[in-house]
């Protein structure tokens, strides 16, 4: 399926207010003035740039995609947003990788050589089973 972007929608201004960098579901809305509710907001406006390629969503935030890029190249800058509502820190960019990498203790996955009881048999992870 094909997903399509018009001009000065509120999918256009979604667009442009991530171009600046990642925002939430809530700056988003606050930032293109979106009257209905964020149930809404999310059904009209982030679900189609989320499916159609324009936004990846990581940790709760919204980041553009090349394909939201391009868009915003050949269509403008949408014809109504309020640059005040917008903050961009100028500095180094995050990539929060520290974040993605867990640290497990040692012998936290110790438990899985048992076998789980159910009833009077025991199942063991290799598709063994005993009874007891």
């Amino acid at each position: 399926m094909t997903w399509v972007i018009r001009k000065n929608s509120g999918a256009h201004k979604a667009l442009q207010t991530m171009r600046l960098g990642p925002r939430s579901l809530t700056e988003i809305k606050l930032a293109i003035e979106y009257k209905q509710s964020v149930e809404r907001f999310q059904a009209e406006v982030m679900n189609i740039l989320s499916n159609g390629g324009f936004v990846k969503r990581h940790n709760e935030r919204f980041y553009i995609t090349e394909r939201g890029e391009n868009t915003l190249i050949e269509y403008g800058a949408p014809r109504k947003i309020h640059r005040n509502t917008i903050h961009h820190i100028p500095g180094p960019s995050y990539d929060g990788l520290e974040i993605l990498i867990t640290v497990q203790r040692p012998g936290a996955d110790d438990h899985m050589q048992y076998p789980s009881r159910r009833g009077n048999r025991l199942f063991y992870r290799d598709g063994r089973m005993e009874d007891v």
